[in-house]
């Protein structure tokens, strides 16, 4: 009877300890976690959607990151292959104008030979289109 008492008396103070730990948990994954949000890539009718980090960066490992903007980068290549894709089968000359001006303002390795012919594209797709994002 009187350990019931004592646990009585006690109660406010375990129930005040167990809210604390509970809140001091919650913190911690919440500042571990990386909070996103999506965003889009359109063009006419065509809808990419990517995650935008609230850091601008998503942690991979100790000193690699995944940032904003190579994730936009790769949104917009994900845009011009899809483009390709209807391209290949209409032959719309605002397709071919829009996957050339995406290559001519993302890829960083075509900026000096100026890509201006579908022909290559289409030829060196795999190559120019290329989605996989390299991290140091």
């Amino acid at each position: 009877m009187k350990s019931i008492m004592k646990f009585q008396r006690k109660k406010p103070f375990y129930l005040s300890i167990g809210l604390a730990s509970i809140f001091i948990i919650s913190i911690i994954i919440i500042s571990t976690n990386d909070f996103y949000y999506r965003k889009h890539v359109k063009y006419k009718n065509y809808n990419i959607e990517y995650k935008h980090y609230l850091k601008g960066k998503l942690f991979l490992y100790p000193g690699h990151y995944l940032y904003n903007k190579d994730l936009y980068i790769r949104a917009n290549f994900i845009l011009a292959n899809r483009l390709l894709d209807e391209y290949l089968k209409t032959k719309d000359s605002t397709l071919k104008n829009e996957i050339l001006r995406i290559i001519d303002k993302y890829q960083p390795y075509y900026n000096d030979q100026r890509i201006n012919r579908i022909d290559y594209v289409i030829k060196n797709r795999k190559e120019v289109l290329d989605t996989v994002i390299l991290i140091d």
